[in-house]
């Protein structure tokens, strides 16, 4: 069961209302609880690694390690290094955005979602075709 301040929200595109706070692919990577009838953790992670969101084998750990690419948002004027303790990289900082891109192994997920400072936390997106074609000439 995730814990009560445990925050990952769904794009807003996605929401169901103003009760759907919950990131599907992150919760159920975490909390066995929350996957679908016959959902495995094995399903998810291939599913994050086709995004480029996942590495690693699970429950490996260290340099090589299990870990999830995400964005972390943090409240307004909240220094990005509060994060640094929970992740395996920070890939790349926003002080003024309060925003950090970072690799974070799934199992300090909830720690660090928890901490009064994460206002929340989403998958990284992979670049996307932009369908642009350019001649020399």
């Amino acid at each position: 069961m995730l814990p009560p301040r445990a925050r990952f929200p769904l794009p807003r595109s996605s929401r169901r209302g103003r009760g759907a706070r919950s990131r599907p692919d992150l919760v159920q990577l975490v909390d066995p609880a929350a996957r679908l009838p016959g959902q495995t953790r094995e399903a998810i992670t291939r599913g994050l690694s086709s995004q480029e969101a996942y590495r690693g084998a699970p429950g490996s750990r260290g340099a090589g390690g299990e870990a999830v690419y995400v964005y972390v948002q943090l409240l307004s004027g909240t220094s990005t290094g509060v994060v640094d303790a929970y992740t395996v990289r920070v890939m790349n900082r926003d002080e003024r955005n309060a925003i950090v891109a970072a690799w974070v192994a799934p199992d300090r997920l909830l720690t660090l979602a928890s901490q009064s400072s994460v206002r929340s936390i989403r998958t990284v997106d992979p670049p996307g075709e932009l369908g642009i074609e350019c001649d020399r000439g």
